[in-house]
């Protein structure tokens, strides 16, 4: 089994990891620091739009 590439980016505030296998997205995950007690919740959302290119939808969980 092949490991995944892994990219993080940090900036003030939030940190981003995506994990790719093959040059394509299997995992993101992201914390801002205003949002650390969020981090594991479960949300309702509503998918507001879907992406084709980016095999993606967006969801608006209500959070501002």
């Amino acid at each position: 089994m092949k490991a995944a590439d892994v990219l993080i980016n940090v900036t003030p505030g939030e940190t981003r990891l995506a994990a790719l296998e093959g040059g394509r997205l299997i995992d993101l995950v992201y914390a801002r620091d205003i949002w650390r007690d969020r981090l594991g919740d479960i949300y309702l959302g509503r998918v507001t739009a879907i992406s084709k290119p980016l095999n993606a939808a967006f969801v608006d969980i209500g959070a501002g």
